[in-house]
């Protein structure tokens, strides 16, 4: 599966600048530095798949959880070793209350996996061997206020969630939700305004008690903390490669059939599908018209450096992160192959 990244910029002196709101601007043309690492240099695995049943499709998700992979693909959730060989599949689809229809997010916390099956009405809990250990049931209906989420993500004592569009009701971007995921409020003032969903937008920060979110076609990364406020914390801009600013005149839908056009998508940069904040540094992933790039900001020094992933494009599958490394899966000659981008590497600069 190919996955475009957009990422967007403003002309000014420096490659980072706070302005009176305390949000960063970074601004890609002006890099401290300039990089390129070659995945052939890199660490790399190719994914084993012992299991007929177990066969990897489109990846749509990937955690890590001790020393393993946690993949959600083609409607299972699958567990590999991190030296690439297959473990176990955790859980089974069914209609059972043990069972799940579909999988429509999957997170870790405290080493218990939870998998989110909307269509079931209910999430499902499990330990890091894949035993079941509760099944919660959410909400059917809309009535009473009911809001329901696309993906979860834990914060404090609750979820944050990304909420499902349902036309023609005014439904919030994000709102809250209790430890039983029953709905606890709107957070902000952003409405959905169609029913697009593009990967998770949704990352728990290290460096602070926080979340970041972000619009995968936008700019902006919002951070959002356990007291249920959401402030802009990063602003990416890239000069004259900028993807028109997302309105009403100009949503989702628009840039994506812009991006259909092979000759406009080379002249720009973006699709922001992965960000991680930890070592005091931000680290985002994005594209320059074909080639995946990884932006790094040292939030001590202020110094931005860029580094392309090979200088040739890549069928770019997914990405994680653990406290060592970003992982990027990549399909090559029928594997799926993971390369492992040292936080070290990226650090140094």
């Amino acid at each position: 599966m190919k996955v475009f990244l957009i990422l967007l910029t403003l002309a000014i002196i420096s490659s980072c600048s706070t302005n009176d709101d305390t949000f960063k601007i970074i601004n890609v043309n002006n890099a401290y530095q300039n990089k390129t690492i070659a995945l052939s240099d890199m660490d790399s695995i190719i994914l084993k798949e012992t299991d007929n049943n177990s066969t990897i499709g489109l990846i749509h998700k990937v955690q890590c959880i001790d020393n393993s992979f946690i993949i959600s693909s083609s409607g299972k959730l699958l567990k590999f070793s991190k030296d690439g060989n297959f473990i176990t599949q955790i859980g089974k689809k069914g209609r059972a209350n043990n069972e799940y229809i579909g999988i429509n997010d999957f997170w870790i916390k405290d080493s218990t996996i939870f998998i989110y099956d909307i269509n079931g009405y209910k999430i499902l809990s499990y330990d890091i061997d894949a035993n079941l250990k509760k099944a919660y049931s959410i909400e059917k209906t809309t009535k009473n206020g009911y809001i329901p989420a696309q993906i979860f993500l834990p914060l404090g004592n609750g979820y944050i969630g990304r909420c499902i569009y349902r036309e023609p009701d005014r439904v919030p971007d994000i709102a809250y939700y209790d430890t039983d995921f029953s709905y606890a409020g709107r957070i902000g003032t952003k409405q959905r305004t169609n029913g697009l969903r593009l990967g998770y937008p949704l990352i728990l920060s290290e460096d602070s008690n926080s979340a970041l979110y972000w619009n995968q076609l936008g700019r902006d990364i919002y951070r959002i903390t356990p007291d249920k406020k959401i402030t802009k914390a990063y602003e990416i801009n890239f000069n004259d490669r900028n993807y028109p600013p997302l309105s009403e005149d100009n949503d989702e839908y628009d840039i994506l059939e812009k991006l259909q056009d092979s000759n406009w998508r080379e002249r720009h940069s973006g699709f922001i599908s992965y960000v991680c904040e930890k070592f005091h540094h931000f680290y985002f992933l994005y594209f320059d018209g074909f080639i995946l790039n990884i932006g790094v900001l040292d939030n001590k020094s202020e110094n931005y450096t860029n580094y392309a992933i090979s200088s040739k494009p890549l069928n770019f599958l997914s990405y994680t992160s653990d406290e060592k490394n970003i992982y990027l899966f990549i399909e090559s000659d029928q594997n799926t192959v993971i390369y492992a981008i040292p936080f070290e590497l990226l650090n140094h600069n």
